[in-house]
């Protein structure tokens, strides 16, 4: 078999495995805006959270307008009406006051709470808040939460 042959035969067969378990994602957690949503079986710090995420083929959840948040914040009272604070995709932690999503493109859309962010260098990763109604909230980075991944529906 021709490597080229071979490396498109592989290339097929990742892709079907990858929409197989985007399939799967979909089914377990919510669908909504082109995205599937997915709530984690446990808390983990902000990295491990993002590398957990990325590992399943997604990253933390990135709202980009209020009707995002809504599908957040409604999916996260639905999954775990008990928790009130879940990771987002959001951080400043190169360059201070300045926040990216993990995928260190800038943000168009913010959703801060009252007086927040208010961490200044020691909180550099973002939370929303079910309390406040899906409001985000800055925190350090090593504190343990649940979280959201998202995935891209292709």
């Amino acid at each position: 078999m021709p490597e080229e042959t071979l490396f498109k035969a592989i290339a097929q067969a990742f892709t079907e495995h990858a929409n197989q378990y985007l399939f799967t994602v979909c089914l377990r957690g919510t669908k909504a805006h082109k995205k599937c949503y997915l709530v984690s079986e446990g808390t983990k710090h902000f990295h491990e959270a993002n590398e957990d995420c990325i590992a399943k083929g997604g990253t933390l959840a990135i709202p980009r307008n209020n009707d995002e948040t809504s599908t957040l914040r409604d999916y996260g009272k639905k999954s775990m009406p008990r928790v009130s604070e879940f990771w987002l995709g959001v951080n400043d932690m190169i360059n201070e006051g300045k926040f990216v999503d993990v995928n260190g493109m800038a943000l168009q859309y913010f959703n801060w709470d009252r007086a927040q962010p208010n961490g200044g260098k020691r909180e550099n990763c973002v939370f929303f808040s079910q309390s406040s109604q899906g409001k985000w909230v800055d925190e350090v980075c090593r504190t343990a939460k649940r979280y959201i991944c998202e995935f891209l529906i292709p």
